[in-house]
């Protein structure tokens, strides 16, 4: 039975079923689909640009363990590992979050070579 208009409403009232038609339905579906195509390319660039952050962070914190180690032994580090203890970097020498990679030291300067995002 198609229902439309002024007799629609009658029926709706009389049969107490409430509920949404194909169009609004439609039109919902195709609202939150604009939305996610705007703000998902969003998350993704929100992402690399914090892992680009973390990396600048690491190179940071490379550098002045570089110069601590400078300032403690008088010579330049020419590897990573020389930084690896308590007094310098840490334990745990971190990679580059961007990209997986291991930083590595110029030898003549000592600080990081690379990793520019």
């Amino acid at each position: 039975m198609l229902v439309t208009g002024r007799s629609r409403r009658r029926w709706l009232a009389r049969n107490g079923r409430r509920g949404f038609s194909l169009l609004e339905l439609l039109a919902v579906t195709t609202i939150i689909g604009i939305v996610a195509s705007v703000v998902l390319p969003r998350l993704g660039r929100s992402a690399s640009n914090a892992k680009a952050k973390v990396c600048l962070d690491y190179r940071a914190q490379f550098n002045v363990a570089a110069e601590k180690f400078f300032l403690a032994e008088g010579k330049t580090p020419k590897v990573v590992n020389q930084l690896q203890d308590e007094a310098y970097l840490g334990a745990e020498v971190p990679v580059c979050p961007v990209d997986g990679r291991r930083y590595r030291l110029n030898p003549i300067t000592g600080r990081i070579v690379g990793h520019k995002h």
